[in-house]
């Protein structure tokens, strides 16, 4: 077995009730030579005497504390304390299989390299949801890890990625984790792991997809990130800019520009869909063509379809059923409109493989295709990139 030294950074603020399963799970690691460094990100729970609890029970755990600071400080502060040649994350509020450090450590170790991505479990209390890393498991180098590259995410269709950008679910080279972790600017609370997952892609020299799943990242109210601030606009306007250099930069890799545009657009519509969702000159931005006179529904119950019916409707358009998975007030189960009751449906879901599925579903009941409006990813990639962030003026 190797003796590499691991780091497991785990960034903690106001975790408390999950802080101790997540130690466990990090401690009962079966590859034992690991370092665990603990941020305390001036949690005002009693998140600090655990980790002070834990620390006496186990020499590996090193605890450091700073004024509350955000996210992105708090991994940067960890990966600059990190002494190992390998890095892991893992948030507070959750945890991972016991085998993740030996497997995922011994693919970067034998294959020397740069970064080593695995799928995930959402945990929802009652339900767990497995998502597999979409592309598909080896060893990328040269020619297929340009080709890998170029596909990060789809340009025809809107937003399906092939590369989860999530960070812990993975294992990094320190350097190069370092190096673009540290270039995050800590204001970044929207997309803060894009905005190390991108470009340390985008500057490997081997990527392995591990096909395992080890990590369980838990669905709750509460989180490291928190609620929405009125700081997010300032963050975008750190993240956006950020992403499109490192795009620019890597101009060998096929598809840099397009895949940069749909990333763009992707934070924008995530961060603020009221600068993006429009009604103009018969069209709605940026689903397609709709009549003052048609009779609209609207999937999708979640910030971006609450913002899409708030618009339309303000514009005076007839929205006559908002539709979505889980019943509230007001809002319709799918089995509930009719064809021959509405003229357009449109899908107010932005991950690409769970707007496809909403289609199927819809034609499945009798929804005619032509009704049916996704988002429109022709319209994103005929837009150049000023156009795209201008929307943060």
């Amino acid at each position: 077995m190797s003796d590499t030294l691991l780091s497991v950074i785990i960034p903690v603020y106001n975790a408390a009730p999950y802080l101790r399963q997540c130690l466990d799970s990090v401690i009962a690691q079966t590859y034992k030579n690991i370092e665990i460094i603990c941020i305390n990100d001036g949690s005002t729970d009693d998140s600090g005497s655990i980790l002070e609890e834990y620390g006496r029970k186990d020499s590996r755990i090193r605890v450091i504390f700073q004024n509350h600071a955000g996210l992105v400080r708090g991994r940067k502060n960890g990966v600059s304390a990190a002494k190992g040649t390998y890095v892991m994350y893992v948030d507070a509020d959750d945890w991972i299989d016991e085998n993740m450090a030996e497997e995922m450590l011994f693919l970067a170790e034998s294959q020397d390299a740069d970064l080593v991505t695995s799928g995930h479990y959402r945990e929802y209390g009652s339900a767990t949801i497995l998502e597999k890393e979409p592309m598909q498991k080896g060893v990328y180098r040269n020619m297929e890890l340009d080709n890998l590259l170029g596909r990060i995410v789809e340009k025809d269709s809107f937003f399906k990625s092939n590369i989860k950008v999530m960070i812990w679910s993975k294992v990094y080279r320190r350097g190069l984790l370092k190096t673009y972790q540290n270039k995050a600017d800590d204001v970044i609370n929207i997309g803060e792991d894009a905005a190390v997952t991108y470009p340390l892609l985008l500057n490997s020299k081997c990527v392995v997809v591990s096909g395992g799943i080890y990590y369980h990242y838990r669905i709750h109210d509460k989180s490291m990130v928190g609620s929405q601030t009125a700081n997010e606009i300032h963050s975008l306007k750190k993240l956006l800019p950020l992403l499109y250099r490192e795009f620019s930069q890597a101009n060998t890799i096929p598809n840099t520009i397009s895949q940069c545009k749909i990333i763009l657009y992707y934070h924008l519509l995530v961060g603020f869909p009221e600068r993006i969702i429009s009604y103009r000159n018969g069209e709605v931005i940026p689903f397609g063509k709709v009549s003052v006179k048609d009779r609209l529904a609207i999937y999708g119950n979640g910030r971006f379809g609450k913002k899409l019916y708030s618009i339309l409707a303000d514009v005076g358009l007839s929205v006559v059923a908002r539709v979505d998975r889980q019943e509230g007030e007001g809002i319709l189960p799918i089995n509930c409109i009719c064809n021959d009751d509405l003229d357009k449906i449109l899908i107010a879901v932005i991950n690409g493989n769970a707007a496809k599925q909403i289609k199927e579903d819809l034609m499945k009941i009798g929804i005619s295709e032509s009704k049916i409006l996704n988002l429109d990813v022709d319209r994103i990639l005929a837009m150049d990139i000023p156009e795209i962030l201008s929307y943060l003026d």
